[in-house]
């Protein structure tokens, strides 16, 4: 039971986090895309969760906590890492972005056809 409730007060943490990130509302769609098109938002995630700045784990870790929904726990047995180790990670991963100077967005569609791979990769 204490650890279900650590884990929603977690998920609101970061929520809260991802809000108050002015990052965040920098995420910004391809220009040529149609507004009015239904879109699916977990692919303008995944775009930003592969940024530069990050090492190659954090961006998968990120990945799966932010996209995937999966749990600390459930990242760590899938880096095979300790359980401590995969929170502050993310955490790395999310003041990362947040002091980048690359900002969050979602490329346009020439580059999005070179990051794909790293986007697929992670899936």
């Amino acid at each position: 039971m204490d650890q279900v409730r650590s884990e929603q007060a977690r998920r609101r943490r970061e929520e809260r986090t991802a809000l108050a990130t002015p990052q965040a509302e920098q995420l910004s769609h391809a220009a040529d895309a149609d507004p009015h098109q239904d879109r699916d938002d977990s692919l303008a995630l995944l775009f930003p969760c592969r940024h530069p700045a990050l090492s190659e784990p954090s961006r998968t870790a990120l990945t799966l906590r932010a996209v995937g929904g999966l749990s600390t726990s459930q990242i760590a047995a899938a880096f095979l890492a300790p359980k401590a180790t995969t929170p502050q990670r993310i955490s790395h991963a999310k003041q990362s972005l947040k002091t980048s100077a690359t900002p969050l967005r979602m490329p346009q569609p020439a580059e999005q056809a070179k990051q794909l791979a790293a986007v697929l990769h992670v899936l």
